[in-house]
């Protein structure tokens, strides 16, 4: 590793919207997708600027912290076409932030094919159009037909994040120092690299990293923010959070903060939103399902354990948690999750655009009350 990438980032949690001092943030993972979910069910959904702007609005609208839109090359197929056709990241948070007001965009990007010169100018950009409000998730790419269709050979799973970790040192530097500089790593070379002008988050735009493996955990220590982690169950993620947190104090002194997602279905009673979610399993697309499945084993270590264990949670949620209830079923539910130490969730609806004024009426309140959340503001659905 070249000693700039060996260097600890010297910076800690940054300002604007993921701080602003709420405990446990709510936010949306997606909607870019044709579909969220490997299944067949209909839904509202259409995957056009339309539609998905009116999204951006009602979480923005309805006090919702951020949206999370992943980025995706290449789907999974079957039936569902789960992922084949979505907008891209970037371009999509630079529409959204400029037609919505407070929520935080986290948009994102793979390292393994663009390179951080590019990143640092489309992203000063972003935080310009949303004044502030931009992060970014950093995925190392692990699909691997995805990454071969840029010519690209996916790299052993330790070695991206040390590619990964020359990546973001370069880019850090791109978005604070003034001056042309010259790096020269293992992986990267640039010569006189800049961009101009920096963003308007300060210190810079929050990093956010989904890696739950040793390798992919220690990144998240050392440079971001935020850790995404996928949570099997709340005894084994308290222990996870515990472990990430006291990495990147003890051995960064850094404050890393750890974020979760998965699937929320809420209705009036119990028995509709199990119906609901059981609606979704009875459409499931196992054969787009299989195809994902197999990807995260092969190619993410952060998966191997849940695929064996429950293949339902890839069908819902991409492997994330499942919460079904009523109002205050859910907001018990994510209670839960703040009180092992999780900074914030990233939801999954089964149809967003339906959903999100319930979920945002019924279940932010009672958060509220439970002294989960803060008060947020709000405006008028």
């Amino acid at each position: 590793m070249s000693s700039a990438a060996s260097e600890h980032s010297k910076f800690s949690l940054s300002s604007g919207p993921m701080h602003d001092g709420n405990p446990f943030k709510l936010g949306l993972f997606g909607p870019v997708f044709n579909t969220t979910q490997i299944s067949t069910r209909p839904t509202s959904f259409e995957l056009t600027w339309e539609h998905t702007k009116k999204i951006a609005q009602l979480a923005d609208r309805g006090g919702l912290d951020f949206i999370l839109p992943p980025a995706r090359w290449a789907g999974f197929g079957g039936p569902s076409e789960f992922m084949d056709k979505s907008f891209d990241s970037f371009n999509w948070v630079a529409a959204a932030a400029a037609v919505t007001e407070r929520i935080a965009f986290l948009a994102t990007t793979h390292t393994s094919v663009h390179s951080p010169i590019t990143i640092a100018k489309q992203s000063a950009t972003l935080d310009h159009i949303a004044g502030g409000r931009l992060g970014i998730n950093l995925t190392m790419g692990w699909v691997r037909h995805e990454i071969e269709m840029f010519g690209i050979q996916l790299r052993e799973h330790d070695e991206r994040y040390r590619f990964g970790a020359e990546w973001v040192t370069a880019l850090e530097r791109l978005w604070t120092e003034d001056e042309p500089f010259d790096f020269n790593g293992e992986f990267i070379t640039l010569k006189q690299a800049q961009s101009k002008p920096k963003p308007i988050s300060k210190p810079r735009p929050v990093l956010v990293n989904a890696g739950n493996s040793t390798a992919g955990i220690d990144f998240s220590a050392r440079y971001c923010d935020y850790n995404f982690a996928t949570i099997n169950d709340l005894e084994s993620g308290a222990e996870l959070v515990q472990r990430v947190k006291s990495l990147a104090e003890n051995d960064y002194n850094r404050q890393l903060g750890v974020m979760t997602y998965g699937s929320i279905v809420c209705r009036p009673t119990e028995k509709e939103a199990k119906d609901a979610f059981r609606n979704v399993i009875e459409h499931a697309d196992y054969q787009a399902g299989g195809d994902l499945m197999r990807s995260n084993g092969a190619e993410s270590e952060s998966f191997r354990e849940l695929i064996n264990a429950n293949q339902t949670r890839f069908i819902t949620s991409s492997g994330g948690s499942e919460i079904v209830g009523t109002p205050e079923q859910v907001a018990e539910q994510l209670k839960a999750f703040h009180d092992i130490g999780i900074g914030g969730f990233a939801i999954i609806f089964q149809d967003f655009a339906e959903e999100i004024p319930y979920f945002t009426a019924e279940v932010l309140p009672l958060l509220k009350d439970m002294g989960v959340r803060l008060e947020q503001p709000t405006m008028a659905l």
